[in-house]
């Protein structure tokens, strides 16, 4: 006579002295569930909770629900009861996905992975094609994870299952499962595949976890390159599906869109071999000779980025204007203190020959604006292609074809653009609408163009640069008026204040909606 087989039944009751919301939650994280799914299992008198099972794996369902906090029962499966449906919770739409973060341990036996031959379609779940259990119901599923092994020069790449009370789970040969039995998954490349396939199984199975990187491969990345034996990725999974601390850091995220078309490109560019460099034209030397020969690279591929958006350029040079003019102020207020101190009238009637210090005077505001070039072209912009301005606006200065800006060449026209653009008094900005990304004269000379950069800019630092060409402006005109009367100077310094600070919020304004549209 073989072994009995059993049914593990909830019938909603929980131990006495348990809070029934914790005990909910505490089931919900067990099984994956979402809260109105937790209370359908509440509400279903006799839920099946796992169907025809060993004797084993029965009573670690009993001593996992009263962990929780819920009573749970054993019921030997024969007759009608055998076959009995287990508790299935009404699919709503999927929306989010039950994440869990990935903190390698040492591997442990205990969770060494059973090896799954191939994976097919099944009318509840996949078939294993196991003799010790053929069937695989999406409902015990608790977790999937992808990941790749190097073989040699290659890689091969895995799918873990995590079933709902037992310790070790299914592996199985990505390339072993049958894709062509599911609906829309099968695809040209494997990894495509793969993800249709995973996107397939949450549809069917909401209450499956996915761990971090596979959640990442489902966005496009790569999968996880495991470096020791899969046992220690099966451990550390398995350990944190026990752990109440663990899956208390499971975060809900966002199910990611299916693979684009452009994903799937993306795909054939990595599958691509490396064509070999034509010897008749050049004999590579060395390795980074070989690989530039080898074809263009993934980031020659992606440098054609998207041209910044003209408000978002816009507001850069706003930055840098405000910037530079506060250094100029800076260089010119000492000197314009020193005209006060010999003429009382101060700098705008003083340029006379017989006055002491002019020539200096004059020398110094020279070096002003020379500092002030020196910073736009050299100091701020050729480090990394960015003026301060630029930073603060997310916008670098990049070459044609992706690279950083750099050359005595690039800076030199640049420098001529600039200029030209100041001694037309601006007017050369509008060769920007006739250049078919909008660029400004100094791009167009140097062949450069302006892209937004990755990083987010802070909203708060927007404003900035403005207030400290305000502060400076408003130094100047009520020193300079205090010098001659202190009244009068205090309350043009009051007043001064006030037209000034409702410009600064004009600008403020301005300068985060122009950023917001620009985004």
């Amino acid at each position: 006579m073989g072994a009995s087989r059993y049914n593990v039944i909830f019938s909603g009751v929980i131990y006495p002295g348990k809070n029934r919301e914790n005990v909910k939650r505490n089931l919900g994280k067990l099984l994956s569930l979402e809260p109105p799914q937790v209370d359908e299992l509440f509400a279903t008198k006799g839920a099946v909770i796992r169907q025809s099972t060993d004797l084993e794996t029965a009573l670690s369902f009993v001593k996992l629900f009263e962990e929780a906090g819920a009573v749970c029962t054993m019921q030997v499966a024969e007759g009608r009861a055998a076959h009995a449906a287990p508790f299935t919770p009404k699919t709503p739409a999927v929306k989010t996905i039950a994440v869990l973060p990935l903190n390698m341990i040492p591997a442990d036996p205990l969770f060494a992975p059973s090896t799954v031959p191939r994976i097919g379609a099944w009318d509840q779940g996949f078939d294993t094609n196991r003799m010790d259990n053929p069937n695989l119901d999406f409902a015990d599923i608790r977790l999937a994870t992808v990941f790749s092994k190097a073989a040699g020069e290659d890689k091969q790449h895995f799918v873990f299952f995590f079933l709902a009370g037992q310790r070790r789970p299914f592996l199985v040969d990505a390339s072993k499962i049958a894709f062509n039995e599911f609906p829309d998954v099968k695809c040209q490349m494997l990894f495509s595949s793969l993800r249709k396939f995973l996107h397939h199984l949450l549809h069917q199975a909401p209450q499956v976890m996915l761990d971090k990187p596979t959640y990442d491969f489902l966005k496009g990345a790569a999968p996880l390159l495991l470096k020791p034996e899969p046992i220690a990725l099966a451990t550390s999974l398995g350990k944190a599906l026990e752990t109440p601390e663990a899956l208390a850091k499971i975060e809900r995220l966002p199910v990611p869109e299916k693979e684009s078309k452009t994903a799937a490109a993306w795909e054939r560019v990595l599958a691509e071999k490396p064509k070999p460099a034509p010897q008749s034209l050049f004999k590579p030397e060395t390795d980074k000779v070989k690989d530039h020969w080898r074809g263009p690279s993934l980031e020659m591929i992606t440098a054609r980025a998207p041209a910044a958006p003209l408000c978002r350029r816009i507001l850069a040079s706003s930055h840098t204007l405000f910037i530079t003019s506060s250094l100029f102020l800076c260089m010119w207020i000492p000197v314009d203190l020193y005209m006060l101190a010999h003429s009382g009238s101060g700098i705008i009637t003083t340029f006379r020959e017989n006055l002491p210090g002019v020539p200096a005077a004059r020398g110094l505001l020279l070096v002003a604006a020379a500092l002030c070039a020196i910073y736009i072209e050299v100091l701020s912009e050729k480090p990394g292609g960015q003026t301060l301005g630029q930073k603060l606006a997310g916008v670098r200065v990049v070459t044609e074809d992706g690279q950083e800006a750099q050359g005595l060449d690039i800076w030199f026209m640049r420098f001529i653009g600039h200029t030209l653009q100041i001694l037309t008094f601006g007017l050369a900005l509008f060769a920007c609408f006739y250049s078919k990304e909008k660029s400004g004269l100094a791009d167009i000379l140097s062949r450069t163009r302006q892209v937004t950069t990755q990083e987010k800019p802070a909203l708060l630092w927007q404003p900035l640069p403005f207030l400290l060409f305000f502060t400076l402006v408003n130094t100047v005109f009520s020193y300079r008026q205090i010098w001659t009367s202190i009244p009068e100077g205090v309350i043009l310094w009051c007043l001064g204040v006030l037209f000034w600070l409702g410009v600064f919020f004009g600008y403020r304004s301005w300068s985060r909606s122009l950023f917001t549209k620009a985004k």
